[in-house]
């Protein structure tokens, strides 16, 4: 291959991978999914355990326990018992991931 080839397709994928990154740190959007997975780790870090509401039986309601335990682990942690703080522990563990 070329230099002026090789140059060209290495800077198209380092903008694609730019690109990636900034939108997957930006974007507001949350899937039905991952918002039912932040109200359980919401409801263990305020000690309510694995349950859809407060006082509510323990059940398993969601589909991904690692990223659930994992959100309530670092919220707790972190000191941060309100959604805002689960929800933004939860965003950073699945950018990582």
């Amino acid at each position: 291959m070329s230099s002026l080839k090789t140059k060209l397709i290495f800077s198209i994928m380092g903008c694609i991978a730019l690109l990636t990154l900034v939108l997957a740190t930006n974007t507001s959007y949350l899937n039905d999914d991952a918002v039912i997975s932040y109200k359980y780790s919401w409801n263990i870090v305020r000690g309510y355990g694995a349950a859809t509401w407060p006082g509510g039986p323990p059940e398993e309601g969601f589909s991904n326990p690692l990223l659930v335990y994992t959100t309530a682990l670092v919220s707790w942690l972190t000191g941060g018992n309100s959604i805002y703080h689960v929800i933004s522990a939860g965003r950073w563990i699945n950018h990582l991931a």
